[in-house]
């Protein structure tokens, strides 16, 4: 099927696709590639990843962008729409989204590469076609508990309903009985704008699990009230400038992989970001690079391994390593990456 007409059964995504990304173009050759995101700031780092990495990779694809809503019913009926045609589907970041598709990819035998997904429970016998490409929730949490015992207190945890951040933030209750959680809220971002929870005197860590949005509208609610707490947020927020809302002297940070080297594949990492921030006009964030990653290592085995054999694009995926700013990394046999380190990267 050529890309217009699956884009066309697909839908219009909610979102306006730049003229760079070429996607569409019934003219191009290479291998068929669904990118699956929801409107907002990481579907166009998604896109500005996959015009750079097919562009340093001198490689060409079809590319088609469905849009996914951050519903996982939707997120369903567009992954059994794209299987038939598609030769990879990349994308699909929140935990809600890419569960029920990785599973309809797996049955139909479709490459799916998650760059910004970290559930837990991605890959296994029910996703058998999902390669993860981050880090993940259980790691995630050790890093946000060790920060919370190092600020010496009890916490309050604040997760975002309908998001990762609710696993999330139960999970870390759990995790934090050895000091003691104060209180464990689970709200939507308008309930968090509405009426935000207090950490309290007797808190000495602030998490917030969630998007960036989530984290935001908590800091905004904190304004003005001094850093009392430590301030620990989920990986979402990182890349974003919560500068004018954080409090003077605030101290805390961002769960984020750690970074360990200025390169990525061939690339020089710092001024690859530049390259995307041209063709977007702002920074790109949190997931740009293991997008990047996902499509060069995708085109990369469709190219080693022929065109008509999935088996041996996963097994070139499987057998590779890339450096990359947060390790040398690799995929283990079920799909999920290995190689990085989570840390708490502090605010800028």
């Amino acid at each position: 099927m050529s890309p217009s007409e699956l884009g066309r059964r697909l839908g219009a995504p909610g979102f306006g696709l730049p003229a760079w990304l070429g996607a569409g173009d019934d003219s191009t050759t290479g291998p068929l590639i669904v990118l699956a995101e929801s409107a907002g700031t990481n579907v166009m780092d998604l896109m500005a990843a996959c015009r750079l990495a097919l562009d340093d990779a001198g490689r060409s694809a079809r590319l088609v962008v469905g849009d996914d809503r951050r519903d996982p019913e939707r997120a369903a009926a567009l992954a059994a729409a794209a299987a038939p045609w598609a030769d990879c589907c990349i994308g699909h970041f929140g935990s809600r989204t890419a569960r029920p598709a990785s599973r309809i990819y797996g049955e139909r035998g479709v490459p799916f590469l998650a760059p910004g997904c970290s559930a837990d429970d991605l890959c296994g016998p029910h996703a058998p076609t999902t390669l993860q490409l981050f880090g993940r929730d259980a790691e995630q949490r050790a890093c946000l508990a060790d920060a919370a015992r190092a600020a010496g207190g009890s916490a309050v945890i604040v997760g975002q309903t309908g998001n990762y951040g609710a696993d999330l933030a139960q999970g870390l209750a759990a995790d934090l009985k050895d000091i003691g959680v104060l209180a464990c809220s689970l709200l939507s971002l308008d309930e968090l704008e509405r009426k935000p929870p207090s950490p309290g005197a007797g808190a000495r860590a602030l998490i917030l699990c969630g998007s960036k949005e989530f984290a935001r509208a908590g800091l905004a609610a904190l304004a003005g009230r001094g850093p009392q707490a430590a301030l620990l947020l989920s990986d979402d927020s990182f890349g974003a400038d919560f500068s004018p809302l954080l409090p003077v002297g605030a101290r805390g940070g961002v769960a984020f992989l750690r970074e360990t080297s200025a390169t990525l594949l061939d690339q020089d990492a710092d001024r690859l970001r530049r390259r995307a921030q041209r063709m977007l006009g702002t920074a790109p964030g949190a997931y740009f690079e293991t997008s990047y990653l996902a499509v060069r290592a995708f085109v990369e085995a469709w190219a080693r391994a022929g065109p008509a054999d999935r088996a041996g694009w996963r097994e070139s995926l499987l057998s590779q390593r890339w450096p990359t700013p947060f390790g040398e990394l690799s995929l283990s046999p079920e799909g999920r990456l290995r190689g990085h380190v989570w840390a708490l990267r502090p605010f800028p």
